[in-house]
C-alpha cells in the first residue's frame, strides 16, 4: 500500500523574478494572515486569506504558492496545481513552487512530470531538503529504489533532524533488504519522536525480516497504540504473529485490518493462510478468493493464490 510521507513545506516564496509584481500592503497583510491560519491547521481559512491577497495584488507569486499548499492540505490537488503553475510562471527562479508542483504531480500519479519539476528545484537550490526528500519518494514510487535511496540520503544530510526523511531512509533500506543499515535512521527518528508510528512500523518490519519476531511484535504494537486506525499496522503485526505460529492472534489483527480497509487484498490472503493453519479450510478458501477479487491483475502473489485454490479441496484442512 503506497503512502506519502509528509514533508514540512516552507510557505514563503521570495520574489526571484521581475515577473512578480510588488504586492500591496493589503495583499501582504492578507498573505500574513493566511500563513498564520495555515500554521494553525486552518487550511480553509488560509485559502480565503490567500485569495484576498491575490485579488489585492494580481501576480502575487508567493500567495499563489501558499494557496496551493493549503489546497494540497485540503486534498484539492487540481486547484493546487493551478496555483503552482501560476507561481512557477511568476517566480521561475525560485525552487519552492517547482518542488511543490512536483509533489502535486506525484500525488496525481504522474512520476515523469514530478521528476522534471523536482530536478528543476534541485538545479535551482542543491541544498533544498524538501526537494531531495520528495524526489527520493518519487523515484521509490516509480520503482527506482537505488535512486530513491541516494536522494533520501541527501535529504538526511541536509536536515538530520527531520523525522520523515529519517523514516523514509529506513523504510527504503528495508525495501532494499538492507535490514541492519535500516536501523540507524529509524533509531534516530524514534529518538526524536518516540511514538512516530511509521518509524515503529518500519523498524518492526526490519526486525521481522531479521527473524527477531518478538521485537517485531513489540514495535508494531507500539505503532498500533500510536495510530490505532492504520490497517497496514495490524497487517504487519499479523505477519509477525504468524511467524511466531500464533495464528489465532494473527487472525484477530487481520480481522481488524480488513474492518479498517475492506478491500485489503494482502490481508485477505494472510487471513486465508491463518484460517487454513487453524483448520478452517472453507473460510480460508473464501478469503483467498476475496484476495483475488480485490487485487490488481499484476499482483505478484496472484499465481500462488490461484495455484492453491486449484488444489483438490480434500487436501485442504
Amino acid at each position: 500500500m503506497k503512502r506519502f510521507l509528509a514533508v514540512v513545506m516552507v510557505m514563503a516564496v521570495a520574489g526571484c523574478s521581475s515577473t512578480e509584481k510588488a504586492p500591496s500592503a493589503d495583499a501582504e497583510a492578507a498573505k500574513k494572515r493566511g500563513d498564520e491560519l495555515a500554521g494553525k491547521g486552518d487550511h480553509k481559512g488560509a485559502v480565503a486569506e490567500f485569495t484576498k491577497a491575490i485579488e489585492a495584488s494580481e501576480g502575487y507569486g508567493a500567495a499563489h504558492n501558499n494557496r496551493g499548499d493549503a489546497y494540497m492540505s485540503l486534498g484539492e490537488t487540481d486547484k493546487a496545481l493551478a496555483d503552482f503553475d501560476e507561481a512557477v510562471k511568476l517566480v521561475p527562479d525560485d525552487a519552492r513552487p517547482w518542488c511543490n508542483r512536483g509533489w502535486a504531480f506525484e500525488v496525481k500519479g504522474d512520476h515523469a512530470k514530478a521528476l522534471a519539476d523536482l530536478d528543476q528545484a534541485l538545479k535551482l537550490d542543491g541544498k533544498y531538503h524538501a526537494a531531495w526528500h520528495r524526489r527520493g519518494m518519487v523515484r521509490w514510487h516509480a520503482g527506482d529504489l537505488e535512486g530513491g535511496h541516494g536522494d533520501l540520503q541527501e535529504a538526511v544530510k541536509t536536515d538530520g533532524n527531520d523525522v520523515a526523511s529519517l523514516t523514509a531512509l529506513g523504510e527504503i533500506r528495508v525495501a532494499l533488504k538492507q535490514y541492519d543499515s535500516a536501523m540507524e535512521p529509524l533509531n534516530a527518528a524514534l529518538k526524536l519522536k518516540a511514538d512516530y508510528f511509521w518509524a515503529l512500523d518500519a523498524r518492526g518490519m526490519a526486525w521481522l525480516n531479521k527473524k527477531e519476531f518478538g521485537k517485531a511484535v513489540e514495535d508494531l504494537s507500539a505503532a498500533i497504540k500510536a495510530s490505532p486506525a492504520s490497517a497496514v499496522l495490524y497487517y504487519h503485526r499479523a505477519l509477525a504473529k504468524s511467524a511466531l505460529k500464533d495464528f489465532a492472534a494473527a487472525l484477530i489483527d487481520l480481522d481488524e485490518a480488513i474492518k479498517l480497509s475492506p478491500k485489503y487484498y494482502a490481508a485477505y490472503k494472510q487471513r486465508g493462510f491463518a484460517k487454513f493453519e487453524l483448520s478452517q479450510g472453507d473460510a480460508a478458501v473464501e478469503d483467498y478468493r476475496k484476495s483475488l477479487e480485490y487485487s490488481p491483475k499484476d499482483w505478484p502473489d496472484r499465481a500462488e493464490v490461484e495455484a492453491w485454490l486449484a488444489k483438490d479441496p480434500e487436501k485442504k484442512k
